[in-house]
């Protein structure tokens, strides 16, 4: 498992500021227990699963502190910025992370998407046009929630004349990742602009909180609308049909999701596979 380590140094005392883009655990400890953490041993912290951001927490006493961040198998999924304010006062300092690894935890059995999703509370929205909801939005959460995936769909289903950036912000806001099923209808209904920038925006960050479904489209569609988007889009949109998205989603929400998921189940691989 991959984590997340901010290492503070030796301090006297000071207050840590931990704001997550996602919830997430969130470990304070000192250098003997992320000893113990490294090792797999009982140890001791401050913190927990922490789902409203800011979070602080003031360090009990002077030494070698540590704050670790890890989101389970959604590593992928990890949007962090701590801060520190030592005991002496002045302005917050940002830490800069490590990305770590607990090597001992490969030899722990794979669980489940559907437990995976439920343990971390995992959810998604579809947005989508009227015009795609019956042939694509539905039939894609029928098939997501079949898997495990909390899917919200039904409010954001757009009509002309509908605020665009407004549900992009709601949806992201609420449920943390979004479906945006791109299809000819959706691009030939002129959104205004600040909405055409807000889901570009989604679409090219790196922290893919949005997933495009290319839904009976090609690339001379988003001449006018999203032209820069081009290059996304697969020689063969809609390839594998709904089956292949609900394995890429899955895959991106979850990476050590089984290549069959969706398919047939897969065992979870024997220790030390």
């Amino acid at each position: 498992m991959q984590y997340l380590l901010y290492d503070l140094g030796t301090v006297s005392g000071g207050t840590v500021e931990v704001t997550l883009g996602y919830a997430a655990n969130v470990l304070i400890l000192n250098e003997e227990n992320y000893a113990f953490y490294k090792e797999r041993k009982p140890h001791r912290f401050t913190g927990g699963y922490i789902e409203r951001s800011p979070y602080k927490s003031s360090l009990p006493e002077a030494g070698h502190w540590f704050v670790i961040i890890d989101s389970g198998s959604f590593f992928s999924k990890i949007r962090a910025l701590v801060r520190f304010l030592p005991a002496g006062g002045g302005a917050l300092v940002p830490i800069e992370p490590a990305i770590c690894e607990r090597i001992s935890d490969k030899n722990t059995p794979v669980e489940s998407f559907a437990e995976a999703a439920k343990k971390y509370r995992l959810r998604a929205f579809i947005l989508h046009y009227y015009k795609d909801r019956e042939n694509m939005a539905l039939p894609l959460a029928q098939a997501l929630e079949a898997e495990g995936l909390p899917v919200f769909c039904d409010d954001f289903m757009l009509e002309p004349g509908d605020d665009l950036e407004d549900r992009i912000r709601n949806g992201i806001t609420k449920y943390k990742f979004g479906i945006v099923i791109l299809s000819r209808a959706f691009v030939r209904i002129g959104w205004q602009a600040a909405g055409i920038r807000c889901l570009y925006d989604e679409l090219t960050s790196e922290y893919k909180d949005i997933y495009p479904v290319w839904h009976n489209i090609t690339k001379n569609d988003l001449a006018n609308f999203l032209p820069a988007m081009e290059r996304f889009i697969p020689e063969k949109p809609g390839e594998g049909g709904i089956p292949a998205i609900v394995r890429d989603i899955t895959k991106l929400l979850w990476p050590n999701a089984p290549a069959a998921l969706g398919k047939d189940r897969a065992e979870p691989p024997a220790a030390g596979a």
